[in-house]
């Protein structure tokens, strides 16, 4: 192909997806503009971008855009279902990653097209077009403080709760829908939240009060959402039991759960189940969660 000058190239759209009842999500990694250290940064990418690759496969119907730490996903209304399906999906690898994820859903319009300019131009240029009013709703519901939650607004609330059942969730005027209620993936989303919430009650810094209330918000949802409120006793205890938790640390968690020694007694045959049966993962969401570079003092 002979080389072009863009300002030799005419203006052309070329329309490839135009969707007028559309919903979106919009994605982005927690804390990731925070982090400082390279291979955490790569790392958190590569395992981001997987899970959504794989996801990907799974639900054709869904318009994947990624790039860098956020991602959109689109469909029509009639596929809602299935892209609450593919963003729970993706949360499921995402938190056996340890990545905790916050996003914004919302019904609007999208568009999606190609340009004649992006077609002339050289191999060193990557660009995706793509817009509608589902995009903008969804970028500023993300930006909620509550905690890595999926996002909404009271229309597409009414839509998922009327269409679908759907429970919505609510912390001070944020509407939000659930990640999962599948037992094992709360307890990697608790994990993943407490023991980061751990390091900053050991930092003990009052400028990661921001981070210590999400994590914190975390925290709520799961306790709430599990079927049996004694799952997540049981699951809290046993990650606070953790060999590699300084015991002052442990008894400042403990206090903000409202924790004392008798629930560790009372508790002790089930947490040492939980234990055998968690402690490859708890391992790795602890080493995970030390190496979190978003975070000071992490370990190299």
């Amino acid at each position: 192909m002979a080389k072009m000058k863009v300002s030799e190239v005419k203006s052309g759209k070329l329309p490839t997806v135009v969707i007028d009842k559309a919903i979106v999500v919009y994605a982005d990694v927690l804390g990731f503009a925070k982090k400082t250290e390279v291979s955490d940064i790569e790392n958190t990418l590569l395992d981001f971008l997987g899970a959504l690759t794989i996801t990907a496969h799974e639900f054709p119907q869904i318009r994947f855009n990624v790039f860098s730490d956020n991602a959109f996903l689109a469909t029509s209304e009639d596929n809602a279902k299935d892209l609450v399906s593919a963003i729970r999906y993706a949360f499921h690898r995402w938190s056996s990653n340890g990545i905790l994820v916050r996003a914004g859903i919302s019904l609007g319009t999208y568009r999606e097209f190609f340009s004649v300019a992006i077609q002339a131009m050289s191999k060193n240029f990557t660009g995706n077009l793509f817009s509608g009013t589902a995009i903008v709703k969804s970028v500023k519901l993300e930006k909620a403080k509550e905690g890595a939650f999926l996002f909404t607004n009271n229309e597409t609330a009414k839509f998922f709760e009327d269409k679908f059942s759907e429970h919505i969730f609510q912390i001070k005027k944020n509407k939000f829908l659930g990640w999962t209620t599948i037992n094992s993936e709360l307890f990697l989303f608790t994990a993943n939240s407490l023991f980061r919430l751990i390091r900053i009650i050991e930092l003990d810094d009052r400028t990661l009060d921001d981070v210590k209330y999400k994590l914190l918000g975390n925290l709520t949802y799961a306790k709430n959402q599990h079927e049996d409120e004694q799952y997540f006793i049981v699951a809290l205890l046993t990650i606070l039991n953790y060999s590699d938790i300084d015991q002052k640390i442990k008894e400042k968690t403990c206090e903000i759960f409202g924790v004392d020694d008798e629930f560790f007694k009372n508790w002790k045959k089930l947490t040492d189940l939980f234990f055998k049966t968690w402690k490859d993962e708890m391992r790795i969401m602890k080493a995970i969660s030390d190496t979190d570079s978003s975070i000071p003092n992490f370990k190299h």
